[in-house]
Order: C-alpha cells, then structure tokens, then sequence
C-alpha cells in the first residue's frame, strides 16, 4: 500500500549556532559585510542539502537572510527602530480584560 502525503514547511528554519554568531560579529562590528554573507551562504547550503536529503519534493532557503519574519515589512515601512530582545517586555493587561 502505498501512502502519499503532503509536506510542506512556510517560514523559517532555526538559525545554525555558525549564523547566529556570524550576525552577532557583524553587529558588533567585528565581521565585514562580506564575512556575514558567506556564512548566510554557508547556512542555505546546508538547509537546502537537509531538505534535499528528507526527500522534500520542493525546498527553501529557511529564510537564513532575514534577521526575523517582520523585517521586509520593517525595511518598506518608516517609523520603525531596532530595539535588541532584552529591552522588550510585556506590560499587563488592563484590569478586567484579557490577553
């Protein structure tokens, strides 16, 4: 018996640690332009041959080129700033209402 099914990943793929300190290094200014591309190049590869290998009929780049899934809409829109994650926080809902 033969069963097909259906596969299909929308979104991104976890960053790999090589990524994650290759941005990390640019931000901080220790990584050229140059140096960050050839690692996000790096990281396609890998998540291409990944997919590849699993048998995906159809494969992405995991979206290793974006810093996070707003950010093409950040880049087109103005009135946006970066703020890094440890600034963020969740203030509480109002009395009576819920989240």
């Amino acid at each position: 018996m033969t069963v097909a099914a259906r596969v299909e990943h929308v979104g991104s793929l976890l960053r790999p640690e090589f990524l994650r300190e290759a941005r990390d290094a640019h931000a901080r200014g220790e990584l050229a332009p140059a140096g960050l591309k050839a690692a996000e190049d790096r990281a396609v590869r890998e998540v291409v041959a990944l997919q590849e290998e699993i048998g995906l009929p159809v494969v992405g780049d995991g979206e290793m080129r974006r810093e996070s899934f707003q950010s093409e809409l950040t880049a087109a829109c103005g009135g946006f700033a970066w703020r890094p994650r440890s600034s963020l926080s969740c203030a509480p809902a109002p009395a009576g209402r819920r989240r």
